[in-house]
């Protein structure tokens, strides 16, 4: 009797630590992010689509960019501030990129019916919906540097371009320029 009593107590604590492991493993099961990693160059080859394109993203009437919100009208001006380039699969602001965002703080400020709109941008590697998130988060690493440095979130705009213009299977300084934002500054029409 005692030895059928030890048997069954044995059996029930196994099942009970067996259940208990299934339950916290099922539990603390995290859904798989994109790994940037899953690409040619680090792991297994991602088919992409040849029909992913910035309209498909962002919608038929946007010729390929559609602002959160209501949009900013105005005239969009390139190349009167530098872009911020990031490391690799990061969205922090290098400190060797910081003084780009203290001359784009000043401009603004200088220029206070000048908007900016920051566009996120990611190399080729990892997957579109992926890379469209690093992208947007980069834009808003930029935006909130810039709201630090006292500049109205009022006059800021992001958008993700994701690695729509990446140059696929680009050199490591080709990468580099494509793992960047732009700082396009928006002028009254």
């Amino acid at each position: 009797m005692q030895l059928y009593n030890y048997t069954m107590i044995r059996f029930c604590l196994f099942t009970i630590i067996v259940n208990f492991c299934l339950l916290f493993s099922v539990g603390c099961k995290q859904s798989a992010a994109p790994n940037p990693n899953d690409t040619k160059l680090g792991g297994p080859t991602i088919s992409r689509p040849d029909w992913v394109n910035a309209t498909d993203i962002y919608g038929a009437g946007a010729a390929g960019l559609q602002m959160r919100g209501d949009g900013m009208q105005g005239n969009y001006v390139e190349g009167v501030l530098p872009l911020i380039l990031f490391d690799f699969d990061q969205t922090f602001i290098r400190p060797d990129e910081r003084y780009k965002l203290d001359e784009a703080a000043e401009y603004l400020r200088s220029n206070p019916q000048n908007r900016l709109l920051i566009e996120g941008h990611c190399d080729w590697r990892g997957t579109a919906e992926y890379n469209l998130s690093l992208g947007d988060r980069r834009a808003n690493s930029v935006d909130e540097y810039l709201s630090n440095l006292g500049i109205s979130p009022a006059r800021i705009e992001t958008v993700s371009m994701g690695d729509l213009e990446a140059v696929t299977e680009g050199s490591e300084p080709q990468m580099q320029e494509d793992r960047r934002a732009d700082l396009i500054v928006i002028e009254p029409l």
